[in-house]
């Protein structure tokens, strides 16, 4: 029989990964693996706002926008859900701008603040979502009654300048 020392005996127990060692090496693949799973919930909760927010911006611009072209009355609106995406609601305000000291509006016609809120009401773990856009608009009254005023200038002008056509033929 062979006699082993002490070293060969070492070198032959050592051909694999202690207990100890096993162990070091789950527990930090396991805390790594959590902390990349946290990782990427935050990285996706942020997408998810990010998206929301830039619907939310998408809305409220085209709901503006057809208030400003006349396809919708400018009218006070509160919380009316919208017809394509009943998730979201809208709101329309109307509110008079007051005089500053920094900027003088008596030289402009009637001015008012249209404000259009868009609102996601919250579900789960999302928070609300709310963006607003404000424009200073001519106050749509006032719009009207110029509006009846030029057609009945434009009527009496109309008139006389055909009466004016027709005599010089």
């Amino acid at each position: 029989m062979k006699k082993t020392t002490h070293k060969t005996e070492m070198r032959i127990r050592r051909r694999g990964f202690s207990l100890m060692e096993v162990l070091l090496s789950t527990g930090i693949l396991a805390g790594s693996s959590i902390a990349l799973y946290e990782l990427a919930n935050l990285g996706r909760q942020h997408a998810i706002s990010a998206q929301q927010q830039a619907q939310a911006q998408t809305l409220c611009e085209s709901k503006l926008n057809e208030l400003l072209s006349g396809a919708m009355p400018i009218e006070t609106i509160s919380e009316e859900p919208f017809f394509y995406d009943p998730e979201w609601t809208y709101s329309v305000e109307l509110e008079p701008i007051e005089s500053t000291s920094n900027f003088e509006l008596s030289r402009m016609p009637s001015l008012v603040v249209l404000k259009v809120t868009v609102r996601k009401d919250a579900e789960g773990r999302n928070p609300v979502r709310k963006f607003s856009l404000s424009r200073w608009i001519r106050d749509p009254e006032q719009m009207e009654s110029s509006e009846s005023d030029e057609a009945l200038e434009e009527g009496s002008f109309g008139n006389s300048s055909n009466k004016l056509r027709g005599r010089s033929k």
